[in-house]
């Protein structure tokens, strides 16, 4: 039986950065929906609250670009303070997955 570690880490980062940065010292990481997005802590805390209902509408999603990469943004999401880099206030970026073609 392997034993169950006191602590777990989680990704809620920009853009997989936080994920590759646990697995370069060994520790075991989970996907959650920030693990290959672009966000911040504002967009964070408003998919909390409505139980990530709407982040994958259809509604909401539209194309995007950065630099030359076509991304999927959900506009629902674009609402923060105005701390961030222009790149993480754009929208909850779905930095490596198309879900919109993957619908």
């Amino acid at each position: 039986m392997s034993e169950v570690p006191d602590t777990f880490y989680l990704s809620l980062g920009e853009n997989c950065l936080p994920d590759n940065i646990l697995r370069r010292h060994g520790l075991e990481t989970f996907s959650t929906v920030y693990s290959s997005g672009r966000s911040n802590i504002d967009y964070a805390l408003h998919l909390e609250s409505e139980d990530y209902a709407y982040l994958l509408s259809q509604k909401y999603l539209y194309y995007d670009h950065v630099g030359a990469a076509k991304v999927v943004r959900n506009r629902r999401y674009s609402k923060a303070d105005d701390i961030y880099e222009a790149l993480q206030s754009n929208g909850f970026e779905f930095t490596h997955h198309d879900v919109i073609a993957d619908a």
